[in-house]
């Protein structure tokens, strides 16, 4: 079995100045999600606009190739038409149904015969699916214009033998060559087995940033009462967002305008927030407080530390029992390549320090308020400032 995505269309009602696939849903691209089903087939196909090039590291998971000519839905096909094998397989689906999951795409697979598959659920009210309905021989086509009982939702699996069969013999609609159309041709030729999905949001497809926001709400509360029901305390799920890919142990306690995005992990009885933002690999271990205001990127957190006001650490890794003060920033980034901070445990970091990385603090260590350190620290060392600074005024 292949996969193909069909991402070159322009997307027109998103009105952003990227393409669709990269539009993000709750905190990432489209695609992204699309990727989590790429390692059940032999090869993942995408075919994105020629001018979609600068976004190709996101990408990477794909055998990309790229639309130069014809328009409409069934276009891609044309232009890969020498990647088509005859006597394999093929699910094809749009970029924009991201939330499909890995469990329906093994069942749909696992229906695989020597007819084409469509998939299908039953029709809900202000569907923008075409419907499934029978032709005067008994075949399912897809028909734009009707409701029915069944709607087009847009997952096909063809055989490589009939998409080079029937694609050189698809005529233009409306100026365009529309996937529906060869859908309906092989249809009435070969005939077609439905698949039938539960309608929920796995199958909504996403044509507006109206249908964004719609998915976002329904990602997060699926996700915020996943947590609730494990043991974490969400004091506020309105305000509270966190990724799918998060894992947080019970006895935690989320407060309210929290962000917890991409795969985070935060172990048990700790505090988050609020005005809290946790992202990128962090690991918080045991019986922390992350208080507000408080940033933390790709870094570990050791237990019984606490960083409780308006502070940023970033690539850092900070033992146990460590107290960051408020305001304290690690400056990791020097505009060209980011660097690690580590902090030893029963460490004190003071107010408004500045600690410039590459830096190594040792255990039990002081740092009074308002350093500026860009030397490694052994253990048990205390620093403060040693120049006072006078200000001075100007008195006219």
């Amino acid at each position: 079995m292949n996969l193909i995505v069909l991402a070159a269309g322009k997307g027109q009602r998103m009105k952003m100045n990227k393409p669709k696939w990269m539009v993000e849903i709750f905190f990432k691209p489209m695609i992204n999600y699309i990727e989590n089903i790429t390692d059940l087939f032999k090869k993942n196909i995408i075919v994105v606009k020629e001018d979609d090039k600068e976004y190709l590291r996101y990408i990477e998971k794909f055998d990309v190739k790229f639309q130069k000519d014809k328009i409409g839905s069934a276009a891609p096909l044309f232009n890969i038409i020498e990647e088509i094998k005859e006597d394999e397989d093929y699910l094809i689906m749009p970029c924009d149904i991201p939330l499909i999951s890995k469990k329906t795409i093994e069942e749909f697979i696992s229906k695989k015969n020597d007819k084409t598959l469509i998939m299908s659920s039953t029709l809900v009210e202000n569907t923008s699916y075409g419907s499934l309905v029978k032709d005067s021989q008994g075949n399912y086509i897809i028909d734009n214009n009707q409701k029915a009982s069944n709607i087009n939702v847009g997952f096909y699996i063809i055989k490589g033998n009939l998409i080079l069969k029937y694609l050189p013999l698809l005529e233009k609609d409306n100026n365009e060559y529309n996937l529906t159309n060869l859908i309906n041709k092989i249809s009435e030729n070969e005939g077609i087995e439905l698949f039938k999905v539960k309608y929920n949001y796995e199958i909504l497809n996403i044509n507006s940033l109206k249908e964004v926001n719609h998915v976002n709400e329904l990602l997060k509360k699926n996700i915020n009462k996943k947590h609730i029901e494990n043991g974490v305390y969400i004091v506020d799920e309105n305000s509270t967002f966190i990724t799918d890919d998060v894992t947080i142990e019970s006895g935690t306690t989320i407060y309210p305008n929290t962000f917890v995005l991409n795969n985070v992990k935060i172990s048990k009885n700790c505090a988050i927030g609020p005005f809290a933002r946790i992202i990128n690999e962090t690991i918080i271990e045991e019986n922390c407080v992350i208080g507000n205001y408080v940033e933390i990127k790709n870094s570990l957190i050791g237990k019984n530390t606490n960083i409780k006001h308006h502070a940023y650490v970033g690539d850092a890794i900070i033992k146990e029992n460590v107290n960051i003060g408020a305001g304290v920033i690690t400056a990791n980034y020097n505009g060209k390549i980011k660097s690690k901070t580590t902090i030893g445990s029963n460490t004190f970091i003071g107010s408004n320090t500045t600690l410039v990385a590459p830096i190594n603090i040792g255990n039990n260590c002081f740092v009074a308020a308002g350093v500026t350190l860009r030397k490694d620290l052994a253990d048990e060392k205390f620093i403060k400032i040693k120049e006072k600074y006078k200000i001075k005024r100007n008195i006219r």
